[in-house]
């Protein structure tokens, strides 16, 4: 959960200092779009690296409770 609303935030902000720093223009100059492109490459990496360690945490927590379960045979 914090790392969705960090992730939205720094979106939002990438989003808003492009923006702020060009001004309303018609067409956007190369050193906006260069900008707004490392953002969403920035962005990317941040959700791959998102979902990586979720799928990691599932698999630590299902071996967890495989232990588990074979500890509470073993106190048998």
């Amino acid at each position: 959960m914090k790392t969705q609303k960090l992730l939205r935030f720094v979106l939002i902000a990438a989003v808003a200092a492009a923006f702020g720093i060009g001004g309303c223009s018609k067409a956007p100059s190369k050193e906006n779009e260069s900008k707004l492109e490392e953002a969403k490459t920035a962005a990317e990496s941040a959700e791959k690296k998102l979902y990586e360690t979720k799928q990691e945490r599932m698999r630590l927590e299902a071996e967890k409770g495989k232990k588990d379960d074979q500890n509470k045979g073993d106190d048998k």
